[in-house]
């Protein structure tokens, strides 16, 4: 079942707004390995996933650690989990959101259902 698109854009950091539990060179990894992505050394990215969607994101790392990822774009669901995983791995469900422009703060799933509805 695919959902509906969705425009957005949000800080992504892991729990307690800490940094997130991967590193720069295992989220670029498997974020190379989505077809039709196009991934720039200084950590920037774009994804068509498919017709219509499109997401762009920027990796900020220290100390070996994803500090926190900027991401904006319009996609389904289906693709936000595609890039969500890619970025943070297993990991995903203790992850926090800021949502731009409001900075407000959201808990990951609290996120998706305010986006997505599911």
């Amino acid at each position: 079942m695919t959902t509906a698109i969705q425009r957005f854009h949000i800080y992504l950091y892991g729990p307690e707004q800490a940094a997130l539990r991967a590193s720069f060179e295992e989220a670029s990894t498997r974020l190379q390995l989505l077809p039709r992505l196009y991934f720039e050394l200084d950590g920037s990215f774009v994804w068509s996933a498919a017709q219509g969607e499109q997401i762009e994101g920027m990796l900020y790392d220290a100390n070996e650690r994803l500090q926190y990822v900027d991401l904006q774009g319009q996609c389904s669901r289906e693709s936000w989990n595609a890039v969500l995983h890619a970025i943070v791995g297993s990991s995903a469900s203790d992850c926090i959101v800021m949502v731009i422009p409001t900075r407000s703060l959201k808990n990951l799933p609290t996120f998706e259902q305010s986006v997505w509805g599911v």
